[in-house]
């Protein structure tokens, strides 16, 4: 297709008056028999691949990147369709992710066609069902035609993939009961068969992070962006790399706990309540920044605490000087005594402030408060202890120790494909 074809297409769905209107998804009602015939308890995680457009005659306009459709402003609101019509066949529905378990995965792709001399888009949507076994269970392509009067908009791309997912369901429920009777009891679970079938452009081989022991069990700490939507995590400690599993998040002060097989290690200790970070305090920070790149081995930086609160006066933040770098999200501060006192978090991107203020900000960084990691793992019930400040120690026997229990993190998995909220 033609470049002025493609610009015409974005055209078209940025500024085009709004010929369709949008279907009100909760006034759409499934098949009364199928309903009765499905299933209670049965639900399912829904994947999403990226759509791309076609022309009249079958060239394919190379939209494939989520970004490129993002600019027409379509995609959430497909996804938003996608999980909505869902609600009306399942108990429970999510859109998927590693850590959302389910009974059934079904994958999602498809492509529009537009045939602007009739005014009609067309909808091809290809779902493909999986149950919690990896087992294949069902596959059809459906259709689903909107009107444009030759003029497109979101509401045309919506209503189309709309009408198609009804279709699909309808045909899947009819034709596959019985297998969802079996589906239905088998155990929630997510299984490699499944996520080896998403397309690529989607999922990420590797990220890398920081983390620490805290206690016997060999359970850690890190930051829960460092293994959010991550298939398989894994640690590394002493040259071995074993499995983890996350079991505790917070969202919010963005840690996560892991077991680990690393049992009956070495472990850190955090700071006594009566120890209280100060403002200029001097800070060591240990961790793996930029895995494949520098050593493989811990790195250490030092620094103090430049602010006692984060952006917008965040009071779960402190601010630091100590240098960090990617990879270092998850990674223990310390103060001169070698005790824990925050969890290194983020960095302020240097290039976008610049864009704003003229100026590069130099070692702006932020670590998690030690208190409100305290606060988290009390909460969950998670073993920690903690060591009244007794004297200082130099800056190699802080390494020594940290050394001994600091880890790297190693993700695999789905990447979201939303703003990054955190720059490490």
């Amino acid at each position: 297709m033609r470049l002025y074809h493609v610009f015409l297409l974005f055209i078209l769905f940025s500024v085009s008056a709004c010929v369709s209107k949008p279907i009100n998804i909760s006034t759409i009602q499934a098949d009364k028999k199928i309903l009765a015939a499905i299933p209670y308890d049965l639900d399912a995680s829904i994947y999403v691949a990226v759509p791309y457009l076609e022309d009249k005659g079958g060239d394919t306009v190379k939209i494939t990147k989520y970004e490129a459709f993002k600019k027409v402003g379509v995609l959430s609101e497909l996804e938003k369709s996608v999980e909505e019509v869902a609600k009306k066949y399942f108990t429970h529905v999510s859109l998927f992710s590693p850590d959302k378990k389910a009974k059934l995965y079904i994958i999602f792709s498809g492509r529009f066609t537009t045939e602007q001399l009739i005014g009609s888009l067309t909808a091809y949507v290809k779902g493909t069902v999986y149950d919690a076994d990896g087992n294949f269970l069902y596959e059809k392509e459906v259709s689903g035609i909107e009107v444009t009067g030759g003029r497109l908009n979101n509401a045309s791309l919506y209503n189309a993939v709309v009408k198609a997912q009804v279709d699909f369901y309808n045909q899947f429920f009819q034709e596959k009961l019985g297998d969802l009777y079996r589906a239905k009891s088998i155990e929630k679970q997510f299984i490699n068969k499944v996520y080896s079938k998403l397309p690529s452009d989607r999922v990420r081989a590797t990220a890398t992070a920081s983390g620490f022991l805290i206690n016997k069990k060999g359970q850690m700490l890190t930051n829960h962006h460092a293994i959010n939507g991550c298939l398989d995590v894994s640690v590394q400690l002493n040259g071995k790399d074993k499995k983890a599993t996350v079991i505790h998040i917070d969202e919010e002060l963005d840690l996560a706990v892991l077991n680990t097989a690393f049992a009956k290690m070495p472990h850190a200790y955090f700071s006594s309540n009566n120890n209280k970070p100060r403002l200029g305090e001097d800070v060591v920070v240990v961790g793996f920044p930029l895995q494949g790149v520098l050593t493989s081995k811990p790195s250490l930086t030092t620094g103090n605490i430049s602010a006692l609160a984060g952006i917008k006066d965040n009071e779960s933040i402190y601010q630091i000087t100590a240098p960090v770098q990617s990879g270092n999200s998850g990674g223990p501060m310390l103060n001169n005594a070698g005790m824990v006192i925050g969890i290194i978090q983020s960095k302020l991107n240097a290039v976008r402030i610049a864009k704003y203020t003229g100026d590069v900000p130099q070692n702006v960084n932020f670590a998690v408060k030690y208190d409100k990691v305290l606060d988290f793992l009390s909460k969950n019930k998670v073993p920690h202890s903690q060591r009244k400040f007794k004297r200082k120690i130099s800056t190699p026997d802080i390494a020594d120790k940290v050394s001994k229990y600091v880890v790297g993190v190693s993700c695999k998995g789905y990447v979201e494909i939303l703003n990054r909220k955190y720059d490490l």
